[in-house]
């Protein structure tokens, strides 16, 4: 008896530790992943609201310019 036991025991230890190890390693690359799409949005942000004021001051120099030609 205590030798089955012994040997269901070898049998699922490792299978528990490799489950384990897979779980724990996928949570940590599903939070790098979503660590990294944070990043992302934040970039994708940034480049939007330098795009706007990109535009914003080609108009500000082109008032400018119909400005000076006006004076």
């Amino acid at each position: 008896m205590l030798e089955n036991i012994l040997a269901i025991v070898q049998v699922v230890s490792p299978l528990l530790v490799a489950f384990l190890s897979v779980y724990l390693s996928n949570r940590l690359v599903v939070y790098r992943v979503e660590q990294l799409e944070k990043k992302v949005e934040q970039h994708n942000n940034l480049v939007e609201r330098v795009t706007k004021l990109e535009a914003s001051e080609t108009a500000q120099w082109r008032w400018i310019d119909e400005l000076k030609k006006e004076g």
